[in-house]
């Protein structure tokens, strides 16, 4: 078997080989983890529980709070299938120690990432990596806000690589490369020394083979990875990897939640002035967008944690009449009440369907979950067709969630009436105990493997060596200690770009490929 794509159902694959590396799952953590090692002498096996097209994962149960965000895709690309493109660094501060995000600090600092950052901006094709807001928006001829207290204009990049399609080829053509399809990997056998002594597979014609490497990494995403060390139960019933009893806690999504209207004054108008707000624009071959975030000194006054918000165009009274006609609270109801008498011509011209509705700008929050070890993913009551355990995925939020939110609004709406660009219409729910009614999470799975320099704190170290397994390694967003505000997929495919180097340093090759 000496590179190319093996199909696991085919009677042909009965006996698998020994690889240098094994790297469980084809999303964009695998790929770039294979690409990078394409080019050393190690041989690689690439296992994707799914095919060449893209399909349904298996079958996740939500316990707890409603969670829409656990839909994922299988199939060589992962859940690039479904992916927006959206990239953007985590800062030095959401890195760094924040004693008000308890468990949060990484250890190591964004010195260690860039290197990593500008190397992942080439697998993305997002030209050179460069996040200073002022600069893009002056060579995107864009107009930013005026300065407002507290917060900053941001820029992220967009690029919706299929990584399927714009990679496929490549795997294929990796002599030291075997992509193994339609395996799920369904345990990890540990020896007495807590080595990784091989990986159970199923195929997707029922059968079980084991597949056998020097190094192990699991790239399958923060709930699949959780549910294989979990479910490995062979020598310990608490799973691999998983001594301190974190492997599945502190499961985090960014915490998107559509709340909160500003509404220009008499000198803005929002299409024109805040167009680079509400909608992406061209750049060298990808597109741009602008977001305001909280600044560092704010959230650290105020003690919250990370806060951005995507910026939406709206006709102004559809918003209020929505509000008078099926109001979400009577605080609501007086609000659009209020916006509504003070322009009333506006309000008779909206109402009835004329052109010259004024505009408004809809908050999309998108915000930090703190980390939370009661929010986790671990293994449901039930099983699959094939007597598997699935995952089961309890999502908590916390009061310092929706604390976040409410501060930050807050400071929001005093600086844009200081700035004088108009007024911020806050819409949180008056009932704490109504905890973000109504939010919804970004299908950013984080934090159930969690990285930490000491070995009783989390569940790799900083290189992503598993504690309790020395031969086994993870990879994507899992290993985060905390998200910032960033969404994930850049910081994912950069630490993948890291792990590879450091796999490459520290390997024998068990089979060295010809050149």
């Amino acid at each position: 078997m000496a590179g190319g794509h093996v199909d696991l159902r085919t009677g042909a694959a009965q006996v698998l080989p020994e690889f240098d590396v094994c790297i469980v799952g084809a999303g964009p953590a695998g790929i770039a983890l294979a690409l990078a090692l394409a080019a050393s002498p190690l041989r690689i096996g690439l296992l994707e529980a799914g095919g060449t097209a893209p399909q349904a994962t298996p079958q996740v149960d939500i316990v707890g709070r409603p969670y829409a965000g656990a839909l994922r895709s299988a199939g060589i690309g992962g859940s690039s299938h479904l992916w927006g493109g959206h990239c953007v660094p985590l800062s030095a501060a959401h890195l760094g120690r924040r004693t008000w995000v308890p468990g949060g600090a990484w250890p190591f600092g964004l010195a260690e990432l860039l290197p990593w950052y500008a190397r992942a901006h080439e697998l993305l094709q997002l030209g050179r990596f460069d996040y200073d807001a002022t600069a893009a928006a002056a060579g995107a001829g864009a107009r930013l806000m005026p300065p407002l207290e507290g917060f900053e204009t941001t820029v992220s990049r967009y690029q919706p690589i299929d990584f399927a399609e714009r990679y496929g080829a490549a795997l294929r053509r990796a002599p030291n490369l075997s992509v193994l399809l339609h395996g799920r990997a369904v345990e990890l056998v540990q020896d007495a020394g807590g080595r990784i002594d091989g990986l159970v597979i199923r195929t997707g014609a029922g059968r079980r083979l084991t597949l056998r490497a020097a190094t192990y990494v699991l790239a399958a995403g923060g709930i699949e990875n959780a549910r294989l060390l979990l479910a490995s139960r062979s020598r310990r019933a608490e799973g691999v990897a998983n001594g301190t009893g974190l492997v599945g806690r502190n499961f985090m999504e960014h915490i998107s939640y559509l709340s909160g209207t500003l509404v220009p004054g008499r000198a803005w108008d929002v299409r024109g002035n805040l167009s680079a707000y509400a909608a992406p624009l061209p750049c060298d071959g990808h597109s741009i967008r602008f977001h305001l975030a909280a600044t560092e000194a704010l959230e650290q006054r105020l003690r919250i944690p990370g806060y951005r918000a995507e910026l939406h165009v709206a006709p102004l009274l559809r918003w209020a009449g929505r509000h008078v006609l099926r109001p979400a609270s009577p605080a609501m109801r007086a609000r659009a009440l209020r916006e509504i008498a003070a322009r009333p011509v506006a309000a008779m011209r909206a109402l009835a369907g004329a052109r010259g509705a004024p505009w408004c700008l809809r908050l999309l929050n998108f915000v930090e979950q703190v980390p939370n070890p009661d929010s986790r993913v671990m293994l449901s009551e039930r099983r699959d067709a094939h007597g598997e355990p699935i995952a089961a995925v309890d999502w908590r939020l916390s009061p310092a969630d929706r604390e976040g939110i409410a501060r930050a609004q807050a400071a929001l709406a005093a600086s844009v009436a200081r700035a004088g660009i108009g007024r911020l219409l806050r819409e949180l729910p008056e009932e704490k105990d109504e905890l973000l009614a109504g939010a919804a999470g970004g299908w950013h799975h984080m934090g159930t493997t969690r990285m930490s320099a000491e070995p009783g704190r989390g569940v790799v170290d900083p290189q992503l060596r598993a504690h309790d397994a020395p031969n086994l390694y993870i990879a994507g967003s899992s290993v985060f200690p905390s998200g910032g505000w960033a969404n994930p997929t850049l910081t994912i495919v950069a630490l993948s770009l890291r792990l590879a180097a450091h796999i490459e340093a520290q390997a024998r090759p068990v089979i060295r490929v010809a050149s």
